[in-house]
Parts: C-alpha cells; sequence; structure tokens
C-alpha cells in the first residue's frame, strides 16, 4: 500500500513531538511531513484539511494519507501491520479508519468495527431497553401533546455504553438520535432522553488513514470550523455514506495532558483504555 503520512502541530505549553516522531519511526512510518500551525491561525480542523491538502498535492501517488496528531504513541510495528490488515476496509465507500479508538469505543473482542452513523451499523441489540425507551417516551407524548413524542413509533437501539445507551426513535417516520441515560430514582430506573447527531459520538482525531479517492471529501467544504476535528469528519463521512472505522484495541495512545486549545486537562473520552504496544500482523 502506497502510503504518505503528515503531523498537524500547533504550539502548546509541553510539546510531544518528538516523541511522537520517534514512535512513528520505531512502527515503521517514513518521516512524515510537519504541518505546523505556528500561531494557531488555522485551529485543529483547520490545520487537518490544509494537511490533507499538502499531502494530496507533494505525494500524487499515495493511495492513503495517513494524518497523525503531534501527542500520540502508536504501536511497534504498525506501518507492516497496516498492510497486512486495512485491506478490505480500505475500500472505496470508506471515508476513515481511525487507528486511535477511545475508551467509549473499545470492544471485548479485537477487530474493525464502524461508528453508528446509520442504521444497521452496530450489531448490539437489547429489545428489552427499546421497550423500557420507547414506553417513557410514549408516556411523555401523552403528558406534553404538543410534544414530537405524541408520535413515536419505534426505538431501536443502536450502541450500548456503560453509562448510556444510543437508540434511535421513529417519529412521524423521521429517524431522532437519542442518548438514553440510566440511574436511579426511588429504587425505580428512570431514563432521561436527550437528542444527539450520530457523528456526535466520534472521539479523538489522533490518527486518521485516508483513502485518496474520498478525501476531496474532507477539504472541499469551506465552512470556518476551526475545531472538533474528530466530529466533522464523522459528519461528513455521515453526508456522503462513507464509513468511519475504528479498530480496538487501540493501535495508538493519546499522550498528551492537555488540549493544545486552551490548556484544560483532557477528558476520559480523549483516552484508550486499551493499548497494546506491538501490532501483531
Amino acid at each position: 500500500m502506497k502510503l504518505a503520512s503528515v503531523i498537524t502541530t500547533a504550539p502548546r505549553r509541553v510539546s510531544y513531538l518528538d516523541e511522537t516522531l520517534s514512535s512513528l519511526s520505531r512502527a515503521g512510518f517514513d518521516t512524515p511531513i510537519i504541518i505546523d500551525d505556528e500561531d494557531k491561525t488555522f485551529g485543529p480542523y483547520g490545520n487537518f484539511r490544509r494537511a490533507l491538502r499538502i499531502a494530496l498535492r507533494e505525494f500524487p501517488k499515495a493511495e492513503v494519507i495517513a494524518v497523525f496528531q503531534d501527542d500520540i504513541l502508536v504501536v511497534d510495528r504498525l506501518r507492516a501491520w497496516i498492510d497486512a490488515n486495512c485491506w478490505p476496509v480500505l475500500l472505496d465507500q470508506t471515508g476513515i479508519v481511525s487507528l486511535y479508538c477511545a475508551g467509549k469505543h473499545e470492544l471485548n473482542r479485537s477487530g474493525f468495527h464502524r461508528l453508528p452513523l446509520k442504521r444497521g451499523d452496530s450489531r448490539e441489540s437489547d429489545q428489552s431497553m427499546a421497550s423500557v425507551i420507547l414506553n417513557d417516551l410514549q408516556d411523555r407524548g401523552r403528558c406534553f401533546p404538543d410534544s414530537i413524542w405524541r408520535d413515536v413509533e419505534s426505538v431501536e437501539i443502536v450502541r450500548v455504553f456503560d453509562d448510556c445507551t444510543i437508540a434511535i426513535a421513529s417519529v412521524r417516520g423521521v429517524d431522532k438520535w437519542l442518548w438514553a441515560f440510566e440511574w436511579e430514582h426511588k429504587g425505580q430506573p428512570r431514563i432521561d432522553i436527550s437528542e444527539m447527531t450520530p457523528w456526535s459520538l466520534a472521539y479523538g482525531a489522533c490518527a486518521y488513514l485516508i483513502p485518496r479517492v474520498n478525501a476531496d471529501r474532507f477539504i472541499c467544504e469551506e465552512d470556518g470550523a476551526k475545531t472538533k476535528t474528530d466530529i466533522n469528519v464523522a459528519r461528513i463521512c455521515s453526508w456522503f455514506g462513507l464509513d468511519y472505522w475504528m479498530y480496538s484495541p487501540s493501535l495508538v495512545q493519546h499522550v498528551g495532558e492537555v488540549s493544545s486549545l486552551d490548556d484544560r486537562p483532557l477528558t476520559p473520552y480523549r483516552r484508550s483504555e486499551r493499548f497494546r504496544q506491538e501490532a501483531v500482523a
């Protein structure tokens, strides 16, 4: 596989760039081009798109562009692992392969899985939970006749996490994506429903593989956004019907202690819970 590598970087209080470069070298990657947002003009998302444009121009024969952030560690032998394992995942319908997998998305098994951006993306199913959520929404519809929940028709579970469930409610034939938070109240289970978008589930733009055939999708839009790279690329995947793949356990660890934007500590969503030291082909 012909692969080109770039790193996006920006000034921060503590630099991890040298550590990241050493890790990529041990993993078998050629020296990447460094795309430095020196005065933070572009922001993380703007610099990501800038890096992608430069990579497409500088590496005209590359089939896949790898875009890394500047505060990561990757497993040893990762470059060879990609050649051995990323086909047939890297097909024309693939938008993103995230080599990083946040703890929220890690599975008990090893392997590729898709970020749920549409119905049927996840194999997990819990009909009892779907019934509880449906009953809760129908109760709301009876209590608040002017709400959209008056016409809820069905509920489908998309993904189950430790502390919440992702579901789709069909309301008058229109899908509404939901967070379904569970907690105990007076000994009885209660559910708090809030609407969301499917691309809100993307966590961490640490290390992406992007097939050249679809790379233009991520740089053609000029909306002025500077942040939330992970959510924006997942949104574009959803819009164009492209797959967003992750691998569990994570092949990349996010080592930065603070954000490059404002020096705030990173949340648990920006960490991998299981990170093995060597990729096994």
